[in-house]
């Protein structure tokens, strides 16, 4: 299991690489040549999967529906 403080930690990296991208765009020309930084699409699903994480683990652990328990 992966500790909380981890996602929260890559949380903050997530947030800031979004405020990066929102302040300079998502991409710049070198030489004439277009480079991407980063997907703010994808950046976005990341940072909401890392909030749900993050959630789950605050209510104190795996929630199952319907599941069969295995012995």
């Amino acid at each position: 299991m992966t500790d909380p403080t981890d996602y929260r930690t890559e949380l903050e990296l997530v947030n800031t690489a979004i405020a990066k991208v929102l302040q300079g765009g998502q991409d710049v020309t070198y030489d004439g040549k277009r480079v991407v930084k980063s997907d703010l699409d994808s950046l976005r699903k990341h940072r909401d999967t890392l909030v749900n994480r993050i959630e789950r683990g605050d209510r104190g652990g795996v929630r199952v529906r319907r599941g069969v328990p295995i012995s």
